[in-house]
């Protein structure tokens, strides 16, 4: 995502380029079958991956003793979190592009709706929900933030947090800021996809 900084007095947000995937679900006449976990991982091992390496290797299932843990990471909504909650058939924690394609790429050939995480809390649950098979894509490991202050600029991928661009832009300029959310704990891929609050937005706070 590549967006603008600005300097002293101006604070109007201009987006440069968001990027925002939505993946449509694909209906199939057939039935998601009871072992779909086991199928995802085999679509994973039969995409393009990174030499010496196996597209699964980033995901976990549900009979997999980390599952629990990677799944209740980022949820902040107890609500969500009963044994009622449907879970998701696999997350995926991608350390290259190659695991966000496989991804995509089997989550479309296996019916199964995508959820992508940025990293930050959910409350709502948007990320780690749904009322159809899903799988969650998250997005943690991408956080690389690039500071341009020559045409006031910043590249930051989705899994980076607002606190993290807060950071690399005050490491870099003393008289640059972006306005964003108030929370430095937030995703900045969930937050630039759905807005918040913060001081800047104001000329007076009350």
């Amino acid at each position: 995502m590549k967006m603008k900084i600005f300097s002293r007095p101006t604070f109007l947000i201009t987006l440069h380029l968001i990027y925002l995937i939505t993946i449509p679900r694909v209906y199939s006449s057939l039935p998601l079958p009871l072992y779909a976990p086991e199928l995802f991982l085999e679509c994973l091992d039969t995409q393009p991956a990174d030499p010496g390496s196996r597209n699964s290797r980033a995901a976990v299932i549900p009979t997999d003793s980390s599952f629990s843990t990677n799944l209740m990471r980022a949820v902040r909504n107890l609500r969500f979190a009963s044994a009622s909650t449907r879970k998701p058939e696999a997350i995926v924690a991608a350390v290259t592009e190659t695991h966000i394609r496989a991804t995509i790429s089997c989550c479309k050939h296996l019916n199964l709706e995508l959820k992508v995480r940025s990293g930050g809390h959910d409350y709502e649950g948007f990320s780690y929900t749904s009322p159809v098979p899903f799988v969650i894509l998250d997005m943690y490991n991408f956080h690389k933030v690039d500071i341009n202050l020559k045409d006031e600029t910043a590249w930051i991928q989705s899994g980076a947090s607002l606190g993290e661009l807060y950071y690399n832009i005050a490491k870099t300029s003393k008289v640059h800021a972006f306005p964003a959310g108030v929370c430095p704990k937030v995703g900045a891929g969930g937050h630039f996809s759905g807005g918040g609050m913060t001081n800047l937005f104001v000329q007076h706070v009350l």
